[in-house]
């Protein structure tokens, strides 16, 4: 929004705003806090995740976020028992439902959350099925040892000795490159990264199942080898899709400035002053782990990328394609 008085030249600061509506009533507009402040805010409260011995400052981190974010609303929601969110920008990766009010209480204590890609989509009419025409597909007990990723990763090695150099050839590896940056966030983080059995998720989704079929739900499970990239993306508008495996967030590397270009880097600025910085992407960085993940993690780990659509890695760029419209 501009900035000034009628002196000045009209400058402008970046907010963050919320539209509210309602079941009744007119819609409102509330203008929140500046947006560096709310990103930093956003950061410090990630900062904290995790570390040991930092539960109290994480609790003020996210009565911190509660109160510019959340409270600010409070009037404009009134007795609201449901809130579909709808975030834009780094909101994105506020988990509003776990965020504290000044009385210590979990938002999600006080009300339900939703979140919705578009505004659009709470126009959308609820599916009119009964119970026996509904879908409930069960995933767990992937086998992240099993060896497809080696083996594709030996045939484009193949393939690509076998090919005289060409420049469609020299795009494909950059790309891979510029993927492996993207997915490790240009650090070494991801050589720590493993994927340990989940036994128990087998009897999870057995149990699951049972349940679901006496309740008259047509069930469909998905597991060991079976449970890959493409299983997964290929299940059409569920009206539960239930996943019981690893989950991962790789850390992003510190910005480095380097005067040659590398794979997987971009140029910032201009001539030679130009600066190289690593691309980062968070939705390259995160992901669920399936079929094959462990044989990609240590191909990653001494910098190589198999086939990325059979990889074993469903990553949250790649989550936000399935169709999960139930």
């Amino acid at each position: 929004r501009p900035v000034h008085d009628a002196k000045e030249k009209p400058t402008w600061e970046e907010r963050y705003g919320a539209a509210v509506i309602c079941r009744e009533g007119e819609p409102a507009f509330i203008r929140l806090s500046l947006a560096a402040e709310i990103d930093a805010a956003i950061e410090r409260f990630w900062s904290l995740t995790g570390e040991k011995g930092e539960d109290d400052a994480l609790w003020k981190a996210a009565q911190e976020l509660h109160g510019m974010l959340l409270a600010p609303l409070e009037e404009a929601l009134g007795g609201a028992t449901t809130v579909f969110l709808c975030p834009d920008s780094r909101l994105h990766f506020v988990p509003f439902g776990a965020l504290l009010d000044e009385k210590g209480r979990f938002y999600l204590e006080r009300r339900a959350v939703g979140y919705v890609a578009s505004g659009r989509d709470l126009l959308r009419k609820p599916s009119a099925g009964t119970a026996g025409s509904r879908t409930v597909v069960l995933v767990g007990n992937p086998d992240y040892r099993d060896n497809t990723p080696l083996r594709l990763m030996a045939e484009m090695e193949d393939q690509e000795a076998a090919q005289a150099p060409s420049s469609a050839s020299y795009l494909a590896q950059s790309a891979r490159r510029v993927r492996s940056d993207l997915l490790r966030g240009g650090g070494e983080d991801v050589r720590g990264l493993g994927f340990v059995p989940l036994g128990g998720s087998a009897i999870e989704v057995m149990g699951l199942r049972i349940k679901f079929g006496l309740a008259g739900w047509k069930t469909e499970t998905i597991t060991g080898t079976g449970a890959t990239e493409a299983a997964v993306s290929a299940v059409r508008h569920p009206e539960i899709l239930h996943l019981a495996t690893h989950g991962f967030f790789l850390k992003e590397d510190q910005e480095k400035e380097d005067r040659q270009p590398r794979p997987g880097m971009m140029a910032l600025g201009r001539g030679d002053r130009s600066v190289m910085k690593r691309v980062r992407d968070p939705m390259m960085r995160a992901g669920l782990a399936l079929a094959g993940a462990q044989s990609t993690a240590n191909l990653w780990a001494h910098g190589k990328v198999p086939p990325t659509d059979r990889d074993g890695i469903l990553t949250a760029g790649e989550a936000v394609n399935l169709d999960l419209a139930g």
